[in-house]
């Protein structure tokens, strides 16, 4: 994958009004929302200034206080802010439906900000932004990756509309029975025992379980289905979907939904939610390893959308969550197909039975020491460290310890 600058797969589009502005809708700075992809408001009002033209599916930067995070998509042609940057892919460089999220992210307005000059009301110019570096697969990967990315992005706005469309959100104390059913676990039990250590932030999929002999001590009995709930250090955020019966951790909370409130699909996505940990969190106690008593978040009030429109946000989410699991497993098999054709070219390089020729590092390499200017910053790096031609071929271990 290489690494490619914003300017080599995007340019400025400079174009200007020159007559009348029709009906041409206006956009200013302030139409532009911190961090939000999509354009919602503009303005009919043509008394003012504005000459600088966008085009449908043109990205306008706010180049004015970059540190704001204003960029968007254009849903029209209209005209813009002379402090708009608006930007156009290259097509045949950069697929257009990719370029939106490029220019959202945190990563090329900290560059924009670096970049900005001016100590009041700090600019970025295009000649600057268009150094900003970053990775860029194929183009059939971009279309793939866009193609999830604005999946993503529009089951956030069918939340937002969810919410926003609604004044009968229900207001709720905890939403959830904690089963405290224990037990002491026997031999056969450690090949259904679940742990913290089982359990990966930001993921509701259980990947690995079990442990080499019985758990001590007294355990949760979970069922099939069941949400766990990492209640100690609940700042790592540890929720996940029981996938079998078996036994739970101690330091943990096996929950059920009240079904005549919250959805039994939209349960485990709120209780993984920014939402409800981070209001979980406020009430850990213990500076050591602080924990969540279920006394005091039984009585935490959340806000939930009608059971209906839980059912709705739920099959929405769930499909979105489905094609990233796939992508994946697709990565995963990608990588797994990489390594065996390696093996299968090169042989495997732990039992060497092709016979390859093993040397240490420093006899196969030169390493030399000097100083160099850095051209981006000017300042001067000494006494770096820069691998030079290999003394002669490199042996299959060798390859695979620089790998």
């Amino acid at each position: 994958m290489p690494m490619v600058k914003l300017g080599e797969v995007a340019k400025e589009h400079k174009e200007t009004c020159k007559g009348d502005k029709g009906d041409l809708p206006i956009v200013g700075l302030e139409h532009l929302i911190p961090e939000d992809i999509n354009l919602t408001c503009w303005s009919d009002d043509k008394e003012n200034t504005f000459t600088k033209m966008f085009r449908k599916g043109h990205v306008l930067f706010g180049r004015r206080r970059a540190y704001l995070k204003k960029a968007a998509v254009a849903p029209f042609d209209g005209i813009c802010s002379g402090d708009i940057t608006v930007i156009e892919a290259i097509e045949d460089k950069l697929y257009p439906g990719l370029l939106p999220f490029i220019i959202q992210n945190d990563a090329l307005f900290d560059f924009a900000v670096e970049k900005s000059a001016g100590s009041l009301s700090p600019r970025v110019k295009w000649q600057h932004l268009q150094d900003y570096e970053f990775f860029l697969p194929e183009m059939a990967k971009q279309k793939e990756l866009a193609e999830l990315l604005w999946a993503i992005d529009r089951t956030k706005q069918a939340y937002k509309q969810l919410i926003s469309a609604t004044d009968e959100l229900v207001k709720s104390q905890f939403i959830a029975i904690n089963s405290t059913e224990k037990k002491k676990p026997v031999e056969e039990d450690k090949y259904t025992y679940l742990g913290l250590e089982h359990l990966d932030t930001g993921s509701l999929t259980v990947t690995r379980f079990g442990s080499d002999v019985a758990p001590i001590g007294e355990k949760l009995v979970m069922k099939k289905g069941d949400v766990l709930f990492g209640k100690r250090r609940a700042y790592q955020k540890k929720v996940a979907i029981a996938p079998f019966d078996g036994i739970f951790s101690a330091h943990g909370m096996v929950l059920r939904p009240k079904e005549d409130v919250i959805d039994k699909d939209f349960f485990p996505l709120f209780i993984s939610s920014d939402y409800f940990l981070d209001a979980a969190i406020k009430i850990s106690v213990g500076s050591l390893s602080p924990t969540i008593n279920w006394r005091d978040l039984k009585v935490l009030e959340f806000e939930l959308p009608p059971l209906e429109e839980q059912r709705k946000l739920a099959k929405a989410l769930w499909a979105v969550i489905r094609t990233i699991e796939a992508y994946k497993e697709l990565l995963k098999k990608t990588d797994e197909l990489v390594k065996s054709q390696f093996i299968e070219m090169f042989g495997n390089p732990l039992t060497n039975e092709r016979g390859w020729h093993s040397a240490l590092f420093p006899e196969v390499t030169d390493i030399v020491r000097q100083n160099h200017q850095n051209q981006r910053s000017g300042t001067a790096i000494s006494d770096g460290l820069h691998p030079l031609k290999s003394k002669r071929t490199l042996s299959l271990l060798t390859i695979l310890f620089a790998i």
